[in-house]
């Protein structure tokens, strides 16, 4: 499977720097296939030199996806259990020295919609347009342990009293720019966002 394929995408289901089992299964890849890129899909928090140095990723990464959900440090420490803002902002001068250098081809953000930041969607899309990079906004928190949807976060409910607001917030122009993605799901709530 890896053989025949492009790029090899990690994670979306933990940190691929963090988890012991991507980064075994990364040294094997790039054992058995050195020019392999990578697309990897991380929190921030370990994605800087020292460990792209350790996995031997410095020259096969195509893109990264980094998970951010904030605009604003003291929203992303607390709905980003454990991680710490400043790390991020120095993992992310990282990223973007690499793709400076041309040994990145593409930084995206992405963004996961819930009561707590989608405040701050307008404020995080032009942030990330500062520096050219890609916002894709998706919808809803999923509770790891029960597998629904937590009613406390979730913004998308017509009964939840912030929805109207949440649904002005999508008509925000920093929202409609060639670099902002907002999923199809998310988008048909803009019917709801004039009544």
């Amino acid at each position: 499977m890896v053989k025949n394929a492009k790029a090899v995408y990690m994670a979306g289901d933990g940190d691929p720097f963090f988890s012991r089992h991507y980064r075994t299964l990364i040294k094997r890849i790039r054992a058995v296939y050195p020019d392999k890129l990578f697309l990897l899909h991380t929190n921030g928090q370990l994605c800087n030199e020292k460990h792209c140095r350790e996995l031997d990723l410095l020259s096969n990464i195509h893109s990264v996806i980094v998970s951010i959900n904030a605009a604003r440090e003291n929203t992303y420490e607390r709905i980003m259990c454990g991680a710490r803002w400043k790390t991020l902002i120095k993992n992310l001068d990282f990223l973007l020295a690499c793709r400076e250098k041309g040994l990145l081809k593409k930084i995206f953000f992405s963004f996961v919609i819930q009561k707590s930041n989608y405040k701050e969607m307008a404020e995080f899309s032009e942030w990330a347009g500062s520096m050219d990079i890609e916002v894709r906004f998706t919808r809803r928190y999923r509770d790891k342990n029960t597998l629904h949807y937590d009613d406390e976060v979730t913004i998308f409910d017509e009964k939840n009293p912030d929805f109207k607001e949440f649904a002005h917030m999508l008509q925000h122009p920093a929202l409609k720019t060639p670099l902002c993605w907002l999923d199809p799901e998310s988008m048909s709530y803009l019917k709801h966002a004039c009544k």
